[in-house]
């Protein structure tokens, strides 16, 4: 069984918020010079199936074919307790 590979459809360079690049960045103060934007979404590939968008709401969890029931079950208590 083949995982979901990530599939880097930016034009440039893509920094985690919480990685350890973030962190020296923000440290030496070197963002000053730096422009961030968010970006619209994050997608993967699975073999064999194509490139499908990863779920960040509640709908696109209903809606997704990348999960199973009780995956989609336990993204959607993650997602409620994100909310809160």
């Amino acid at each position: 069984m083949a995982l979901p590979c990530p599939a880097l459809l930016a034009p440039g360079p893509v920094l985690l918020p919480a990685g350890d690049l973030v962190r020296l960045l923000v440290k030496t103060e070197i963002t000053h010079y730096l422009d961030f934007k968010l970006i619209d979404g994050c997608y993967v590939y699975k073999r064999g199936a194509g490139i499908f968008k990863v779920p960040a709401t509640l709908e696109e969890a209903r809606s997704t074919s990348l999960l199973s029931l009780m995956q989609k079950n336990w993204l959607r208590q993650l997602l409620q307790s994100i909310e809160k």
